[in-house]
């Protein structure tokens, strides 16, 4: 995804759609946030091992310095990439 993906509908002033877990928007497009791409790596790697969903989100927040997310995000997030790979 080389430039990154072009943004649909209004990205400034919080109006429109919010950027996805795992990128940034710059100029008006998605690039991939790389502390974030981290975090969402371990936390699969976490979820195959049987790991809950609450300790991926302490992880998160103590190893990634991420906000606290809690159980549902998490599951969210997650489900969310896995549909996107």
């Amino acid at each position: 995804m080389e430039g990154g993906a072009p943004l649909r509908g209004r990205v400034s002033g919080g109006q429109g759609r919010e950027r996805p877990f795992g990128f940034d928007v710059v100029d008006g497009r998605l690039v991939p946030n790389a502390n974030e791409q981290a975090a969402l790596q371990h936390g699969r790697g976490m979820q195959a091992n049987g790991d809950s969903l609450r300790s991926i989100a302490f992880v998160w927040m103590s190893k990634f310095g991420l906000e606290k997310y809690d159980a549902k995000s998490v599951q969210r997030i997650l489900a969310r990439e896995d549909s996107a790979a």
